[in-house]
């Protein structure tokens, strides 16, 4: 279950994308779920840390597993874990900070 969690995360737009093209076919109206501003942000910077790091962070902060499930999900030692989730949140607070850099400037 957690291995379909970590795919639904990593794949909703991939899917959502493929729903649209398939309605467009249809020419019926698409039905768009809501989505912030933020979430599509986080959503593209996620896209753009390295896949491991990308995997930890989905299963700890966006499911909501404990770092030692997480682990065991992944194949690899608590530590390792750790040392993702830091990584990840370090790249993801500058590209992040970046982006509010820039949006300061404009």
């Amino acid at each position: 279950m957690r291995r379909v969690a970590l795919r639904l995360a990593t794949d909703r737009f991939r899917q959502a994308r493929r729903r649209l093209v398939a309605l467009r076919r249809l020419d019926a109206e698409p039905r768009v779920p809501t989505v912030s501003v933020e979430a599509l942000a986080l959503a593209e910077e996620l896209r753009a840390l390295p896949p491991p790091w990308r995997k930890a962070i989905v299963l700890h902060y966006l499911v909501g597993m404990p770092v030692d499930q997480a682990a065991h999900t992944l194949g690899v030692p608590v530590g390792t874990v750790k040392t993702w989730l830091a990584r990840g949140r370090r790249a993801l607070a500058a590209q992040l900070g970046e982006q509010q850099g820039a949006a300061h400037h404009d």
